[in-house]
């Protein structure tokens, strides 16, 4: 059997023929749909610019020291208790769509441990608020980073832009969501302290406002230059992150990648600007395509019809 007798034996039985004429007809129609979407990108701006105020004063900031983590976990604990979840034999060692923070162990030279807390960093300026396709990453007051699950589609866009890997995919669900630190959002609304941040029993973890934090900080590197290595991890990275870190041990000992100041969600949002116009424009086409089949179709069986 030729090519060519493949070709015509797969055609639908009413023989399916689109002249010039039809083509240009769906063309059109596309390129209605792609003027038409052209209109949304602007709207998406404005909602992920506003999604991205904050006014630091008010941001919610946690310090973390990791020379004063000593890797008990309590911090885990707490946060699988007030989350309502079982807590495990063994804490988890990665974040999981069930486990929303963890204490990553380093062994370092001469013996030396450290032990360091990660979590949703809350960026000031969230790079997965502007991947986020549905709304369903928002940043609320007084400046943290949420997810609501009910919206969420599980499309992990929002994993690829995160520029620190924190949001996690359920994979045990049917329909599977993103997971990730609300900050103990309704513990703060009523006035207590973040779960992790109370739990812990060395005061590694220290909560206030950001610009308390930042204080509270450069306060102690100031008075213990020996001690502590002179930089703040997060108070530039990423445009800023509410979550805070000093330490005795250079950064790039303890896994923290060497990020720009400038905030990572400019890349993604002229990407993801055009999701509307690209989804819109396929639905178009397609849409527009199966007109003129169901057209041509009908027509072919009147004409059967007929005969």
């Amino acid at each position: 059997m030729t090519v060519k007798n493949m070709k015509h034996d797969a055609q639908p039985d009413n023989g399916t023929q689109y002249t010039r004429r039809q083509f240009i007809k769906l063309a059109a129609v596309a390129a209605g749909g792609a003027v038409l979407a052209t209109n949304l990108p602007k709207g998406a701006k404005a909602s992920a610019q506003a999604s991205n105020q904050v006014d630091p004063g008010k941001t919610p900031g946690t310090l973390i020291d990791v020379s004063r983590c000593i890797g008990c976990g309590a911090c885990q604990r707490a946060c699988n208790e007030v989350k309502g979840r079982e807590a495990p034999e063994v804490l988890p060692s990665a974040l999981t769509a069930s486990n929303l923070t963890f204490v990553e162990k380093f062994e370092l030279a001469a013996g030396l441990e450290r032990n360091v807390k990660r979590q949703c960093m809350h960026c000031l300026e969230p790079a997965c608020v502007s991947a986020c396709t549905v709304g369903a990453l928002k940043r609320v007051e007084p400046g943290l980073v949420v997810c609501d699950t009910s919206k969420c589609i599980g499309c992990r866009y929002c994993q690829y832009a995160c520029p620190f890997d924190v949001p996690t995919f359920g994979w045990d669900g049917a329909l599977g969501v993103i997971s990730k630190c609300d900050y103990c959002q309704d513990r703060l609304a009523v006035g207590e302290k973040a779960a992790c941040t109370s739990a812990c029993p060395t005061g590694a973890l220290k909560g206030g406002t950001r610009e308390e934090m930042l204080a509270e900080a450069h306060a102690r590197i100031k008075a213990n230059p020996d001690h502590y290595v002179n930089h703040v991890y997060g108070e530039f990275e990423v445009g800023g992150t509410s979550r805070l870190y000093i330490s005795d041990v250079p950064f790039e000992e303890l896994g923290f990648k060497g990020l720009p100041e400038q905030r990572v969600a400019q890349y993604s949002e002229p990407i993801m600007k055009r999701t509307p116009v690209i989804a819109l424009g396929v639905a178009t086409v397609a849409t527009g395509l199966f007109s003129l089949l169901g057209r041509h179709a009908e027509h072919g069986h009147e004409h059967t019809d007929s005969e």
